[in-house]
């Protein structure tokens, strides 16, 4: 920074800073986005006891609802989008009805919505409870 401009606002998060300064009429804002969001545990997956399989019947009642509504969602894609997509396409519309059967449950489900839209491991996890054929092109 130069010294005709004064640091406004300093934030830290898990070691990162944010610095905001203005610099005559303009604004300047350093982000270092090296951590990741905190997510509450109550969204947390919960996996099958001595494995890293994910089961729909040991989630929180939300996340089961979420991935029933995805159920229907993806049988109505298939049915009228593509009924024989190929494996990226697959993908794209089991990552689309996820996020759209969390969307439909705002503001319930918005930490399970930012985080379907943030963390594709998470996001990747719910998809094989949506459909296995994911776990072969992934």
């Amino acid at each position: 920074m130069s010294s005709g401009s004064a640091p406004i606002t300093t934030l830290s998060q898990g070691g990162d800073t944010v610095t905001s300064s203005q610099e005559g009429s303009g604004s300047r804002t350093d982000v270092t986005p090296k951590w990741s969001p905190s997510w509450p545990a109550d969204i947390h997956l919960a996996f099958n006891p001595g494995s890293n399989k994910v089961m729909l019947t040991i989630q929180i009642p939300l996340i089961r609802t979420i991935i029933q509504d995805s159920f229907e969602d993806l049988r109505a894609t298939l049915l009228f989008e593509n009924a024989f997509p190929d494996p990226n396409l697959t993908i794209l519309f089991l990552r689309k009805t996820l996020v759209g059967a969390a969307r439909s449950h705002l503001p319930d489900a918005v930490n399970i919505h930012n985080r379907l839209l943030l963390d594709d491991e998470y996001r990747d996890k719910l998809s094989h409870l949506v459909s296995d054929l994911t776990l072969k092109n992934m």
